[in-house]
């Protein structure tokens, strides 16, 4: 709660009934607490050390007493507590023995605290007695009366347009700064100067003061009022005046608002001579306008248009539209929706020429309506008969770009510039084991891929993937689908990047031949061979097994029989070719080596007559069956 002077303060009814009872209660009627009570103005008494003695009923309301804050000083209680200089006031009061005033805030309410010292029975002052009445509505609607006058004179000054109050002779009461401004006047220089009188004499022989004078009379409303002068401040302008009378007591007075028109008068005339601009440029169009009426007759067209069907002005204006078109119903259609309010987008339809040709052609058209009324069409003709032709051949290329992939019997498909899937030939499906999804599939049509060493691949790691961020053709190594019913294919990549004109990637190509087969021979092969060198060795082994044996045998026969010359000659001989055979197992258990390529030449030096002798001995069976000499 704060304090504050009320110095030259003007009190209000409520101020007045206050000081009645503070009055009252300091000439000691205070002993009869029920006047006190009876009176509506929050009223408190202290003693000569300032301390609460006594407090109505309106006080307890307001400040929210209690019997226990008796005996309490004002500022320790609870509603006054932080009230700066309270408890000095009160000993002021009762040393001058003189009434003070000071104004406090409570919260968000005002009041004014009348001070005035307490007499007692004996005569003698005892205290003080503390009157507070509540001003804050009294406080608000003066704030606000001062507020709504500075927030109106501030709208006034901020308002762009001069703004002149006259009174019932035309003479300048008050102004805007606006005015005063566009007058080059202060306000001490035309209070109570005739209007009429702040200009040349084109402003003051206008009729401008005629009009304002019949309006003063009640003669009539005034109509806005055209003028064009100098201003000091602005030079020439064109300025727009309008005035409103405003009655009062007595004598009406006027408003007179000054709205500067120049620059509207200005754009106006550019709009004029853009109007112009326009209408050459519309004519001159690269694309066909024309306007069609609500019954479909052809209003106007520009020269773009009649030079793209060959048709004059007269052969073409004034005919229905229906008829220039290859499908009239086609041009009764959109006359039917433009009429239902529609507006026509980028239409396809095909337009008859004069010398029989037919113009491929896009129509935008809207309507421009009145309300409800169908003025005419603004028809949009577009000529695409180039780009149609173009559009065909590259359907027609495109189509046998896709029947030459559907017919590959490698799995083939084509990916957008991020990868998703675009087209895909039925190789794939055989292939994939399912059905690739267009636009959601990306980088691969394949359920699951593995490296060729059994390692899993990511798709954003396929060839596929790496050709479109390289932007580099990528001739990938074998690798692995497996199809989501669990079977794997091998298959080898092909991936491309696809280009636009300016070089851009815009998609790939990717074919994946499938080397399954060719993988399962290899691999038949290598069992095969396996299974070879298997049986090689287990025949070397069988083989050598029993050829330990005769070697003893031999032996045992030389120490037992060793002395015919004949004899001697059979075991050389048996020995020799059990050392043959010895050496040939070896060699069949070396068979990996021969398969690689390391087979060992043991280089020995041998007479040529043992040779000779060797040879003859191992085919002389096969000399003696025959008889050869």
């Amino acid at each position: 709660m704060t304090v504050r002077s009320l110095a030259g303060h003007v009190p209000s009814n409520d101020e007045c009934d206050a000081e009645r009872a503070s009055t009252v209660a300091a000439n000691g009627s205070a002993e009869h607490p029920g006047i006190l009570d009876a009176v509506d103005v929050p009223i408190i008494v202290v003693g000569l050390d300032c301390k609460l003695i006594r407090f109505n009923c309106a006080a307890a309301e307001t400040l929210e007493l209690t019997p226990s804050d008796l005996r309490q000083r004002p500022c320790d209680i609870g509603a006054l507590a932080g009230t700066e200089g309270l408890e000095k006031l009160c000993l002021q009061v009762i040393d001058d023995a003189s009434p003070r005033r000071r104004e406090i805030q409570y919260g968000d309410r005002r009041f004014v605290l009348r001070a005035a010292p307490y007499v007692g029975t004996s005569g003698q002052i005892e205290g003080a007695v503390l009157a507070f009445t509540n001003v804050t509505a009294f406080r608000a609607s003066i704030e606000q009366a001062i507020y709504e006058r500075e927030y109106t004179k501030t709208i006034l000054n901020t308002v762009i347009d001069p703004l002149v109050v006259l009174d019932s002779k035309l003479h300048v009461q008050t102004a805007n700064r606006a005015f005063y401004s566009m007058f080059g006047a202060s306000r001490d220089k035309t209070q109570g100067v005739p209007l009429r009188d702040l200009g040349e004499a084109d402003w003051k022989a206008s009729a401008l003061w005629e009009s304002l004078a019949e309006m003063l009379a009640g003669d009539g409303d005034f109509r806005p009022f055209e003028i064009e002068r100098e201003f000091p401040a602005s030079g020439p302008r064109s300025v727009l005046i309008d005035a409103r009378r405003v009655p009062r007591d007595g004598e009406a007075t006027i408003l007179l608002t000054l709205h500067d028109i120049t620059d509207r008068k200005n754009a106006e005339k550019d709009l004029r001579r853009g109007q112009e601009e326009l209408l050459d440029f519309v004519e001159n169009a690269s694309v066909g306008m024309h306007w069609v009426g609500p019954d479909g007759i052809i209003q106007w067209a520009n020269r773009t248009e009649l030079e793209l069907l060959g048709y004059t002005r007269d052969e073409y204006i004034g005919r229905h539209f229906a008829q220039f078109h290859a499908d009239e119903s086609l041009g009764v259609d959109l006359l039917r929706r433009l009429t239902n309010g529609e507006e026509v987008h980028d239409c396809g339809a095909q337009l008859r020429c004069k010398d029989g040709s037919i113009r491929d052609v896009l129509i935008n058209s809207n309507v421009l309506w009145e309300g409800d009324k169908f003025i005419h069409t603004r028809c949009f003709t577009r000529d695409v008969t180039q780009g149609k032709r173009a559009e065909e051949a590259l359907r027609e290329s495109e189509r046998r770009f896709r029947e030459m992939i559907d017919a590959l019997p490698v799995a083939v498909y084509t990916t957008d510039a991020d990868g998703r899937l675009s087209h895909f030939n039925p190789a794939c499906i055989e292939l994939a084991g399912r059905v690739p999804e267009v636009g959601k599939d990306s980088w691969c049509v394949t359920w699951k891929l593995y490296r060729a060493d059994g390692t899993a691949m990511q798709p954003d790691e396929c060839p596929m993937a790496v050709a479109l961020k390289k932007g580099e053709i990528v001739r990938g190594e074998e690798a692995i689908a497996e199809r989501p019913d669990g079977t794997r294919v091998w298959f080898l990549p092909y991936p491309t990047p696809l280009r636009d004109a300016e070089g851009r990637v815009v998609g790939g190509i990717n074919m994946l031949v499938d080397v399954t087969e060719r993988k399962r021979a290899e691999q038949a092969l290598m069992d095969a061979d396996k299974r070879k060198d298997e049986f090689l060795a287990t025949l070397a082994h069988e083989l050598r097994n029993p050829l330990a044996p005769i070697r003893n045998s031999l032996h045992i026969l030389r120490a037992v029989n060793s002395s015919t010359p004949s004899a001697t000659r059979v075991h050389d001989m048996m020995e020799r070719q059990v050392a043959h055979m010895v050496r040939l197992v070896d060699d069949l258990l070396e068979l990996s080596r021969i398969s690689r390529g390391q087979i060992e030449l043991k280089k020995a030096t041998v007479g040529l007559a043992t040779i000779i002798e060797h040879a003859v001995e191992a085919s002389m069976p096969f000399i003696e069956k025959h008889g050869h000499q």
